[in-house]
């Protein structure tokens, strides 16, 4: 993924977050595109400067994608153990035990999975690997959810997962007809986005974004009146 990719992902992801955000609202239109222009002023740069970064060797790949398909089914261990083991260090023992036979099996299928031997080159491959990337970066999401009291920051972590996610998803599946729109439309695509959510706000207001959805219209909340 290039830069130009980066800035057209971001913004598709953002037009995703952004519609998911504006229905609950009234005034959803103008919530729209107004947290399609903060959405994408936060996706599109931290996605390009993601593909600028040097790639992760498979090995990193693989530990940092099994720990992430950990986290849900270690916290659903951990509840169970608390409930069934009413002798603490046995519980201990037993849930460290489990954790690394679980994490290390699931980092050696990860690893196994996003090797690029240059032999499964296929797009149901890619898309098997971005599934399992995705499945990896919302177990910990789901988590913080879960954790976060607050309902205003357990629909942030949302927004903001299903904007980032749906961005870095398209650049590991990198659908060839999108990557050629990417290349000639993705910066202007993100820019427009951008220009567009803050004359909205600016004219419309931005109170229905911000009720919307906060963590989304942040970016450009300063300038809305």
């Amino acid at each position: 993924m290039n830069f130009r990719e980066g800035f057209c992902f971001g913004a598709l992801g953002a037009a995703l977050a952004a519609a998911v955000a504006a229905i609950r609202v009234p005034e959803s239109t103008k919530a729209f595109f107004v947290l399609f222009g903060g959405a994408a002023l936060l996706f599109g740069p931290a996605l390009a400067g993601l593909a600028s970064v040097r790639p992760l060797s498979p090995a990193l790949r693989g530990v940092l994608v099994g720990l992430g398909l950990a986290a849900l089914p270690l916290a659903k261990l951990a509840s169970l153990l608390k409930v069934a083991t009413h002798h603490r260090p046995l519980g201990a023992v037993t849930f460290a035990a489990l954790a690394l036979l679980l994490c290390l099996a699931l980092i050696a299928v990860s690893a196994r999975a996003l090797s690029a031997d240059g032999v499964e080159r296929s797009a149901g491959v890619r898309y098997a690997r971005a599934a399992l990337v995705g499945a990896a970066v919302l177990g910990p999401l789901l988590l913080l959810g879960r954790a976060t009291a607050s309902a205003n920051l357990r629909e942030g972590v949302f927004d903001v997962a299903l904007g980032l996610g749906t961005g870095a998803l398209l650049g590991v599946v990198r659908p060839p007809s999108l990557l050629r729109a990417s290349e000639r439309f993705g910066v202007p695509l993100w820019g427009a986005a951008v220009v567009t959510g803050i004359l909205m706000g600016l004219v419309a207001g931005g109170g229905p974004a911000q009720l919307a959805s906060p963590a989304l219209a942040a970016p450009i909340s300063w300038m809305l009146r």
